[in-house]
């Protein structure tokens, strides 16, 4: 046909095939770039930990795990464990200094209730006379032996109006009595764990550089 200029390009088929390569290189160096920033994220808040909360235990500081980005979902993670191994989850106590809501019931105030002890409007609180652990809480063996004691009705009693008891005494004899747990209000946790504030800026300040990092050793070792 006249006046009709052909133009092509003889590469094309291998120019589209290393396109599409080097697409599913950006795919994967995205994915394991966002995985590293979840890391990185993760590690930074468990840094905060100590900063913002009382004493965190080693239970608590371990309690967050990375959910790994994919090919084809590319968005990873930062979550809080909520399986409990032998005790309640940790998402169950670190949400409240998350969020800023009220405490929930403990295992221990639910088995109180149900046996009539303490009160629907109240809460435990360690009282004065009894030993805490390092982390500043009440051990699982010393609250087991109070509760078995009050049940059983030895060592250990009701203070206070019965209709209205005001928290949980241990008789070490006669003119020594201590006060081991007291019936507090709803405690109302205020937020004390800046979680998603730490967690975001690391990971913002992290993926472009492992994203470049990421791509290009995906580049050096494609096939």
């Amino acid at each position: 046909m006249a006046g009709l200029v052909s133009v092509a390009y003889k590469g094309v088929d291998a120019a589209i095939a290393k396109l599409e390569r080097q697409q599913k290189q950006v795919k994967f160096a995205l994915a394991v770039a966002l995985t590293r920033s979840a890391g990185i994220a993760k590690d930074a808040v468990r840094a905060e930990m100590p900063k913002d909360l009382d004493r965190p235990t080693n239970f608590t500081l371990n309690s967050m795990y990375a959910v790994p980005a994919r090919k084809n979902n590319l968005v990873a993670y930062v979550r809080i464990k909520d399986d409990g191994d032998r005790g309640a989850p940790a998402a169950k106590w670190l949400t409240p200094q998350i969020e800023g809501v009220a405490r929930k019931n403990k295992g221990s105030e639910k088995r109180l209730r149900s046996k009539g002890y303490l009160p629907n409007s109240k809460y435990l609180a360690p009282g004065k006379g009894v030993k805490l652990d390092r982390y500043g809480n009440i051990t699982r063996r010393t609250m087991t032996a109070i509760i078995q004691g009050l049940e059983s009705g030895s060592k250990y009693f009701l203070v206070g109006d019965p209709e209205n008891p005001v928290g949980i005494a241990q008789r070490l004899s006669r003119k020594n009595i201590k006060m081991v747990l007291a019936f507090v209000s709803r405690p109302n946790y205020k937020k004390r764990l800046d979680f998603y504030g730490v967690g975001y800026k690391a990971a913002d300040q992290s993926v472009a550089a492992e994203f470049e990092k990421a791509y290009a050793k995906a580049l050096a070792t494609a096939r």
